[in-house]
């Protein structure tokens, strides 16, 4: 027999047999897969029964899915039921194409959610005059040992505007969430119970980022259509106006505000970040707080300086 030939004939096979191995491989990965993703799907409507409740309460969606990879829970073209948008928010419709929940912790000692992300994909809002369209993430940390959370909100409206906001607090007792989840599915609850924890809490830090994306330039439109003027005279009016504060200003803070808001309209600047920071040693808890505001207007600035850093950039 010609070794050619033999050589020839084992590669074939040899071909052969890798190719079937490679497409027996991908079937079983494929059908793994989509196996998993049943199973992902089912164990997620069950572990997360009472998010499903309480949306099925106030709106109707066609579809959920699951990522079994990340363990993703995805739902799909959901839409607020009228009355709640009409009644609530006196708007005509709230449509949101997906939400997806990721990165979900579930706490075992206190049996129930600590951490998740919740993105928002697609997002309709309609009422009257317009329809704002824009997608909104959502994120949240519990980390009972520490007692602190952690919640932070991005929104981007689409060629309007994007804002971002954060918030540290402090002093979040595991007790206050042992007892919200014991009286969830309570009719009547004393609130008063809560109060030594909620006024226990402090607030760390707060982070606020606005990027405008032409917004302000849509509200110097509109004012100026109801004045009769051009947007050019409109512009101009809300600076003398801001010029006038500005001489008015009697801290550095005050002055940078006003500076950042004259160039958002002037259109110099897009972006304006805001950073309050607790102060080393300050008691920034909810009832220093709220007794901070029961004073005059003087005295509350005064003691929100003196419990907090704030820059502005």
């Amino acid at each position: 027999m010609d070794t050619e030939k033999v050589i020839k004939n084992l590669n074939q096979k040899k071909i052969i047999i890798t190719s079937i191995s490679i497409i027996s491989i991908l079937v079983l990965l494929i059908g793994g897969y989509f196996a998993l993703k049943s199973v992902c799907k089912q164990k997620l409507l069950t572990d997360y029964k009472d998010i499903f409740k309480g949306l099925k309460e106030i709106a109707t969606y066609e579809e959920v899915d699951c990522e079994p990879l990340s363990q993703s829970l995805i739902i799909k073209d959901i839409k607020l039921k009228k009355d709640i948008g009409q009644k609530d928010l006196k708007l005509q419709s709230i449509f949101i194409k997906e939400l997806v929940i990721s990165n979900i912790k579930k706490d075992k000692e206190l049996q129930t959610i600590v951490s998740a992300s919740l993105k928002l994909k697609g997002i309709k809002i309609k009422d009257k005059n317009e329809t704002l369209e824009g997608d909104v993430l959502y994120k949240f940390a519990y980390d009972k040992d520490k007692s602190k959370l952690n919640i932070n909100f991005y929104s981007d409206v689409y060629k309007k505007f994007a804002l971002e906001l954060g918030f540290s607090f402090g002093n979040v007792s595991k007790e206050l969430i042992k007892e919200l989840i014991n009286d969830k599915d309570k009719k009547d609850i004393n609130v008063n119970k809560y109060m030594p924890f909620i006024l226990g809490i402090t607030i760390d830090k707060i982070h606020i980022k606005y990027q405008d994306k032409g917004y302000m330039q849509y509200i110097l439109e509109q004012t100026a259509k109801e004045q009769n003027l051009s947007v050019e005279e409109q512009k101009k009016m809300v600076v003398e106006n801001i010029d006038e504060e500005l001489k008015k200003a009697k801290t550095d803070l005050e002055r940078k505000f006003l500076e950042k808001f004259k160039a958002l309209v002037e259109g110099k600047d897009k972006t304006v970040i805001i950073e309050i920071t607790k102060k080393d040693g300050a008691n920034t808890s909810l009832s220093t707080l709220m007794m901070a505001f029961m004073g005059s207007s003087e005295d509350t600035v005064n003691t929100i300086f003196n419990l907090f850093d704030i820059k502005i950039k």
